[in-house]
């Protein structure tokens, strides 16, 4: 397997799709840090907060939002040219395993993904402690997110690896990645949107002597999700890498010591699929 990767680092290296997508990683990231400065400026020229400062955990995350869709589209161009040059079939005339050729292009797919994490945060971080400050947070705090921003990386990598290795054709895996990155960000929004309807609403009830509104106290909003089913929909959220994003993208919230897990649970299952059924494909 140590062959193998040498050969895809050393391609991954020259291939101008993934130099391309680290410039838009860069530019996002120093077009989303600038944004979430000047809407602080804002905030502090309406006297909503004090300072334009912001904890760099709540902006240099913000990759998660993105890096789904970018990471496919690499992966995919990367992989598939496995298939498309039949260099994928000549690694294993050549006596290579199938798990150990599943697995290195899972590490490639993982390796590529980071690095554009990491090229997003750099020039988050390189705009945004300047002018908004450095990390807040609590060091526990600070590893839990390293932790589940890793993972849920590396689970959207398992996953797309799955996909890829499975599918013969280039552009085949592309559409799949895709549809597949969409589907579960629609669902993982829908979801979340639904888990952040208040549990109390309050109603106008009338118009006072001065022409404002007046509402009436604290009622019970009928769309509040309770029970069972704000468990499912919770436990959905948490195990999709989209969902994730909710929570690892601004710093963290309730739900971030079991993201990791959720993240682990998810690549097990996932390689786990991938390697038997590449085990079963008909490559040569």
């Amino acid at each position: 397997m140590t062959k193998i990767l040498s050969a895809y680092l050393s391609r991954l290296w020259k291939d101008k799709f993934f130099w391309l997508a680290m410039l838009f990683m860069a530019g996002f990231g120093v077009f989303l840090t600038l944004n979430q400065y000047n809407n602080q400026q804002l905030l502090q020229q309406r006297g909503l907060v004090e300072t334009t400062d912001l904890a760099l955990e709540q902006y240099c995350f913000f990759f998660q939002w993105v890096i789904g869709g970018v990471a496919a589209l690499v992966s995919s161009l990367f992989l598939g040219l496995e298939y498309q040059d039949g260099t994928l079939r000549n690694k294993l005339i050549a006596g290579h395993s199938r798990t150990s050729v599943y697995l290195a292009g899972l590490i490639i797919n993982l390796v590529s993904a980071l690095a554009l994490c990491f090229c997003y945060s750099f020039f988050s971080c390189v705009i945004g402690v300047p002018l908004m400050g450095g990390f807040q947070a609590e060091t526990g705090t600070l590893l839990l997110l390293l932790a589940g921003n890793l993972l849920a990386v590396a689970a959207y990598c398992s996953l797309f690896t799955l996909i890829e290795m499975l599918t013969f054709s280039r552009t085949g895996a592309i559409v799949l990645t895709m549809l597949v990155f969409f589907g579960m960000l629609v669902l993982s929004t829908f979801l979340a949107g639904q888990l952040m309807k208040p549990e109390y609403i309050s109603i106008a009830s009338g118009v006072d002597e001065s022409g404002n509104l007046i509402f009436s106290q604290d009622l019970p909003n009928p769309s509040y999700l309770e029970g069972p089913l704000r468990t499912v929909f919770q436990t959905i959220v948490n195990l999709l890498p989209t969902g994730q994003a909710f929570s690892l993208a601004g710093g963290g919230d309730e739900s971030l010591p079991l993201l990791p897990l959720y993240s682990l649970g998810l690549i097990a299952l996932t390689t786990g699929l991938g390697i038997w059924g590449f085990r079963k494909k008909d490559i040569i």
